[in-house]
């Protein structure tokens, strides 16, 4: 491993392995950090059906790995570590990254690309029903595939009233299933989703199981009265999460975030409150969240950074 490197990239979703293909090919030999659990937010989606050139839709650790051996076809490197910390070089515009492997790198130009985390709910069967069985976190990946069924959103913000509003136009019906007995969703939102017949909100309530059919696929959601504990099943084939996001917080002493805690980018686009460190990808959009997006943020860091870099040569 070289002394500096050129551009380092942490993470490898869609939106660090499409920049991980354009440093690559610009011959910059991008090093990517990719994480205790590499392929980002689709490695579990059974079946992508919205990205573009795959008629037939195509698995998500499929077109994860697709686009590794791209990257890797051009020289990326990659590393099996996550980021513990991240600090300025003291005299040099350089970047020092601290691994969960004990080591350490240092790059002139960075790339972030994290993404964000699904807020999860701890129930059994979770990680199994996320495999295509009836569980999923992200309605418009695939809302489809549950048209004219019955489903449930659980959460009460924007995003899960987004999913209800979603899916209402696929499926038969959609509960969603709220804590409170009121919606944390703006104004103009929370109306649109009282006043759609498809949804009904299941209000005080809080899921504390899965019921699974005989191939362990999900038949109906256990749901718990937070006022009188009582129990019932809401019927549904499918579940959508929609509890909110985290980051990995490693870069929020390093970068400026906002206070949800995306990464904030300056006036010019994916450039962070850093030189030379660019951010792409779901760490910063809180608004689309979807693959192809990441894809076009990736491709924009990493021309950025090969500008940087030209820059300075």
């Amino acid at each position: 491993m070289a002394d500096c490197e050129d551009v380092v990239i942490v993470g490898s979703g869609c939106a660090g392995l499409s920049a991980a293909i354009y440093t690559a090919r610009s011959q910059l030999k991008p090093l990517v950090i990719e994480g205790e659990k590499p392929g980002g937010a689709l490695m579990p989606s059974a079946k992508v059906d919205n990205y573009p050139g795959f008629p037939e839709g195509i698995g998500g650790a499929e077109l994860m790995e697709r686009m590794r051996r791209q990257a890797e076809r051009f020289g990326t490197r990659f590393v099996k570590a996550s980021v513990q910390k991240a600090r300025r070089h003291d005299e040099k515009e350089e970047t020092i990254l601290t691994l969960s492997d004990g080591t350490t790198v240092t790059t002139k130009a960075l790339i972030i690309a994290t993404g964000l985390q699904p807020n999860r709910l701890s129930l059994p069967h979770e990680e199994e029903l996320l495999q295509g069985k009836g569980l999923s976190m992200c309605a418009t990946c695939d809302g489809f595939f549950y048209k004219d069924e019955v489903v449930c959103v659980i959460g009460g913000g924007d995003h899960a009233c987004g999913e209800a509003l979603h899916l209402s136009a696929l499926c038969k019906k959609v509960f969603l299933v709220h804590r409170r007995d009121a919606l944390r969703a703006s104004e103009i939102v929370a109306e649109q989703v009282l006043k759609n017949e498809k949804i009904t909100c299941v209000w005080n309530h809080i899921p504390t199981d899965f019921k699974l059919d005989a191939d362990g696929c999900i038949e109906g959601l256990v749901v718990r009265n937070v006022v009188d504990k009582t129990e019932r099943v809401l019927p549904c084939k499918g579940v959508f999460l929609a509890v909110g996001w985290h980051n990995s917080q490693v870069f929020n002493d390093f970068v400026e975030v906002d206070e949800q805690g995306y990464i904030k980018i300056a006036s010019k686009a994916v450039c962070t409150s850093v030189p030379g460190v660019f951010a792409a990808g779901d760490c910063v959009d809180k608004y689309y969240r979807q693959a192809g997006v990441a894809v076009g943020m990736g491709i924009q860091a990493a021309l950025e950074a090969r500008a940087w870099l030209r820059e300075r040569a």
